[in-house]
């Protein structure tokens, strides 16, 4: 009986019972804020992933629509240099062909001479 009224006097068993308490609730603690941190690592990462697949896509899509735009270009060049395109464009505006580099020179004085 003393033993009790002892410990009930100098408040022992109460301090031993709010020190258990409070380590229970500091490990909760504890816990609660590395889980909370893992979310947040886990939605920033999410993000970061998220951000870097979107990006990809955009540069996938500019990279598609600059290829179609070098094929179009590519197929205009070959066909500027088709010589049958080039004849049926002379023939189509009633120009004469010059196959010779001397031609091209003489061309003018013989105009002039004409007029």
């Amino acid at each position: 009986m003393m033993v009790f009224q002892d410990v009930v006097r100098t408040g022992v068993r109460v301090r031993s019972k709010a020190i258990a308490r409070y380590r229970i609730l500091s490990g909760a603690r504890l816990w609660c804020v590395l889980v909370a941190a893992g979310v947040l690592i886990y939605i920033a990462v999410c993000g970061y992933v998220y951000n870097l697949s979107r990006e990809r896509h955009q540069l996938m899509v500019q990279r598609n629509e600059l290829r179609k735009e070098y094929l179009f270009l590519r197929s205009q060049c070959e066909a500027l240099r088709n010589p049958l395109r080039i004849h049926k464009q002379a023939k189509a505006h009633g120009m004469v062909l010059l196959t010779k580099p001397q031609a091209v020179a003489s061309a003018p004085v013989v105009l002039a001479q004409r007029n």
